[in-house]
């Protein structure tokens, strides 16, 4: 473990499940279903859904002959067991799907049956992105650039956007993707990168020999997650002939791990502004697994929780705000 003091603020991974009357609206899910209980069995008797997804048990009050039981029988490793009366037309007996795999259970009074089968979410890629000011002659300057897609296993797709323009009248930009390079005043383009791959970009700032400064936010957002960004602040300083770059990369932070997906250790590396410094693990549904107080502006550390299959996060703060989220994936 390099650079960093660890606070011991951790859990184990456990499945939940929710028992009693609920109402829906207290839950939070990416989808949720609902299986009827009646002397005809469960309806539907097999569903397929994905990990984060809750199943609520109810009874079927158009086709009940009284109380049913909900309980389960085969599971996942990893997956909590449940056993639960359904009594009364307003209970609700909720699982949620922790674990992928297939989920079986029975009511143990008729001897009916049912299952489900969950799924691992697909992946949405990470990105990284590095933008260097390589060349600054005459009143033209060029930022090159590379983003890359660091999953390994599903392609993701970019936005690259041009933000926050200052330019004196008669300045030109140019932005260029991995699809080629557009004319002055297109200012985003999307793009697809296979797992484990990456493209060129490139930001060209031409002042065409008006003195003055400009300048341009260059943002790179996956868009299936907008937490996951890179944004660059470009600069060109045009004073009479004279051009030079005065900021680059400013409030840039990194934040990755390797490798991912990981069976039971993984790095997060990480480049912070500040010496407030915080990175915290959380699973799916947002509950903290650990909490690392970093004592230094760039470092590692080396994740070793006992972490079972699944999805996870882990996200930079600086003096309490978040400024970055990425996610991991444990497969066992």
């Amino acid at each position: 473990m390099k650079n960093i003091m660890k606070t011991k603020f951790v859990t184990k991974v456990i499945s939940l499940a929710l028992f009693g009357c609920l109402l829906s609206t207290t839950l939070k899910a990416q989808s949720e279903y609902t299986v009827y209980i009646g002397n005809g069995g469960f309806s539907p008797n097999n569903l397929t859904v994905e990990v984060g997804d809750y199943i609520h048990f109810m009874l079927d009050l158009s086709n009940n002959n009284g109380a049913h039981y909900s309980v389960s029988t085969s599971i996942p490793t990893g997956a909590a067991q449940w056993n639960y009366l359904v009594y009364c037309s307003t209970c609700k007996y909720t699982v949620v799907c922790s674990e992928p795999g297939v989920y079986q259970y029975t009511d143990s009074n008729s001897g009916m049956s049912g299952t489900f089968t969950v799924n691992a979410p697909a992946s949405q890629g990470v990105i990284e992105a590095v933008i260097t000011n390589l060349n600054a002659t005459g009143s033209f300057a060029y930022f090159p650039g590379t983003v890359t897609n660091t999953d390994l296993n599903a392609p993701v797709e970019i936005e690259m956007t041009l933000n926050n323009i200052v330019m004196p009248t008669g300045w030109a930009l140019t932005m260029c993707s991995p699809d080629g390079c557009f004319p002055d005043g297109v200012v985003s383009s999307t793009f697809t990168l296979a797992a484990n791959s990456n493209g060129t970009v490139q930001v060209d700032m031409f002042s065409g020999g008006v003195v003055g400064t400009g300048s341009v936010l260059v943002r790179f957002e996956n868009t299936a997650d907008n937490t996951d960004f890179k944004e660059f602040l470009l600069q060109l300083d045009n004073s009479g002939g004279t051009t030079g770059i005065a900021e680059s990369g400013v409030g840039i932070t990194r934040l990755k791990n390797y490798p991912n997906p990981f069976r039971y250790n993984t790095t997060i590396a990480y480049e912070i502004n500040s010496y407030q410094g915080e990175i915290r693990i959380t699973d799916e549904l947002g509950r903290i697994i650990g909490m690392y107080a970093l004592e230094s502006q760039s470092g590692e550390i080396d994740l070793n929780e006992s972490l079972n299959s699944g999805i996870y996060f882990y996200s930079l703060w600086d003096n309490g705000k978040l400024v970055e989220k990425k996610k991991m994936q444990v497969i066992k």
